[in-house]
């Protein structure tokens, strides 16, 4: 009874403060504090389309260099699955504070681009929700998927598998014989170890193969169109984050190719993961990746003219222009715009942990700004050998 009164109480609060949003409100009441190392139960109340609804769960802190930033991030489990803005039904969910991208487009561009390039490509749906907790409120969320198996098939198959920040393809922190970093495997059989097995022997094959053995083999281990599409995502954002971690290693049944799923794209589109201004001063270095090194370098499988060709044709598809992501960029402004000055007033863009004091818009046209300079760049390199 006195938490029917909360949240009756709570929603009245912001229904009388956020009349006119275009976006979702998520509000949470927990049981406990939130902390970072454990879950704690919580009712979430999802206020869309002038619906309300309850749904109960659990929810905690999530994050690695963000975790100094005073606005976190959230890793929230619904008892039961749940569509939200408008996304797919799902249980795992992530509450993205997007707290360094003062445009909270970078995350959305690059998994929205990714998908577009190919309708197979895996990375998270997302939306803009106001976030509160009880009626006290918390700034502009990016909602997103959570990288899990659910993501990779409504129903995976037994034998599918996702390995997270799977180090598979470092040069630093792999032996031959085990896998000398911390490795996150989610599988639906729970053979963990058959599935790391599985990991380390394809580390073995980058590694020990020799030119023809690898050339003969890669493409049966690896879907390489997935892989390519990867790779010129990571040259268009400038993400060099996103060679050796922030994507999923992973397999939709047994036999199957390797595949590449996407997530974390904050440090792409002319700023570091850490706000660091980057207008391709330092540009991403793919032969920091074993594979790719080797995909490079190989003389049989042609991979630049491959690289190559596959660029030209999302060009002439109208994907990858300049135009098309200024249009998917202003389709975002729409949604958010009306509420940014709300979120400046409690996270301001002047705070120390950013390089300097652009604001919203400002941030805008330095994106539109790197794209165009990338573009460029891109294209000038296609009149060579390689990307």
């Amino acid at each position: 009874m006195i938490r029917s009164i909360i949240i009756f109480a709570c929603l009245s609060v912001i229904s009388c403060v956020a009349q006119d949003s275009k976006l979702s409100k998520f509000i949470l009441l927990p049981n406990e504090e939130i902390n970072f190392e454990q879950n704690v139960s919580c009712t979430f109340i999802i206020e869309q389309l002038g619906d309300n609804i309850s749904v109960p769960g659990n929810i905690k802190k999530i994050g690695g260099f963000s975790r100094q930033f005073p606005k976190n991030s959230y890793a929230l489990t619904l008892d039961q699955p749940y569509s939200i803005s408008g996304l797919e039904e799902d249980t795992d969910w992530i509450l993205n504070a997007s707290y360094i991208d003062k445009t909270f487009m970078r995350h959305r561009l690059s998994f929205d681009l990714f998908r577009k390039m190919d309708k197979s490509n895996i990375a998270p749906q997302t939306s803009y929700v106001k976030l509160y907790q009880g009626a006290m409120y918390m700034g502009i969320y990016v909602l997103m998927q959570r990288v899990d198996q659910s993501i990779i098939a409504e129903a995976p198959d037994s034998n599918s598998f996702l390995c997270m920040e799977c180090p598979v393809f470092r040069k630093d922190l792999m032996h031959h014989d085990s896998l000398n970093y911390p490795v996150t495997i989610l599988s639906s059989s729970g053979n963990t170890q058959k599935q790391k097995r599985d990991i380390i022997d394809f580390y073995n094959f980058l590694v020990n193969s020799d030119e023809s053995h690898f050339a003969g083999q890669i493409v049966e281990r690896i879907d390489l169109p997935n892989f390519i599409d990867w790779h010129i995502l990571l040259l268009l954002t400038n993400n060099s984050d996103g060679i050796l971690k922030n994507f999923a290693l992973y397999k939709e049944r047994l036999g199957a190719l390797f595949n590449i799923a996407i997530w974390d794209y904050d440090h792409s589109f002319g700023r570091d993961g850490d706000n660091e201004l980057n207008m391709l001063d330092r540009n991403v270095d793919i032969s920091r990746s074993i594979l790719f090194d080797r995909l490079i370098e190989d003389k049989q499988i042609n991979y630049n003219f491959l690289l190559n060709k596959r660029y030209r044709e999302l060009k002439e598809a109208g994907i990858l222009t300049k135009e098309f992501l200024y249009q998917l960029m202003d389709k975002y402004d729409a949604e958010i715009r009306g509420e940014i000055e709300e979120n400046a007033i409690l996270w301001p863009t002047d705070a120390i942990w950013y390089e300097d004091a652009n604001g919203y818009s400002e941030e805008i046209s330095l994106m539109k700004k790197f794209i165009s300079l990338n573009f460029s760049r891109l294209d000038s390199l296609l009149q060579g050998s390689d990307l």
